[in-house]
């Protein structure tokens, strides 16, 4: 069993890989200034406004979205079947899931959905930028990355000086 599923791991780690390198390819390939002019979450509003950007690399973008949550549900499942064989092993990662949890709603109720009213752009635009609340959803990024930065560095200072002190 355990040799089957290797195998199986390293042809799909192979294919990945086969992926990447043809992705790589197409993007520099098909790259343009008209894919510099940004856009929304899943690229739809842009693509309707604008069908001549559309391309052959649009459809890679939608199967990496597609393999992206297809990862996550075979990490979920690898994960679950972990936990069941050895709860007290799983205990760890449990925590770290609670710990990124409480810090993203930290970060979350510290952002803010303030909008500069410098910003050029138009009313149509802000009102797409309000509607999904990505304003609040950005900072809370920000933030959550800063407070991570913050922690990482903690911790590498109580290593060091652990280190230092033994």
């Amino acid at each position: 069993m355990n040799k089957t599923l290797n195998y199986i791991l390293k042809g799909v780690k192979v294919l990945i890989i086969l992926v990447g390198i043809i992705l790589t390819y197409m993007t520099l390939d098909r790259w343009d200034s008209k894919w510099g002019e940004g856009t929304d979450v899943f690229g739809l509003k842009i693509l309707a406004a604008h069908p001549e950007l559309s391309s052959p690399l649009t459809g890679v973008v939608y199967l990496c979205y597609v393999l992206i949550v297809f990862t996550f549900a075979i990490m979920l499942l690898f994960w679950l079947v972990r936990l069941a064989s050895d709860i007290k092993a799983g205990l760890p990662s449990i925590l770290g899931v609670v710990v990124i949890v409480v810090i993203a709603f930290i970060a979350y109720n510290m952002a803010s959905d303030f909008m500069d009213p410098t910003w050029n752009i138009s009313a149509q635009e802000k009102a797409d930028i309000m509607e999904g609340n990505w304003s609040k959803k950005a900072d809370a990024g920000i933030y959550m990355a800063m407070i991570m930065g913050i922690i990482t560095l903690g911790a590498i200072v109580v290593t060091e000086v652990r280190g230092i002190i033994k």
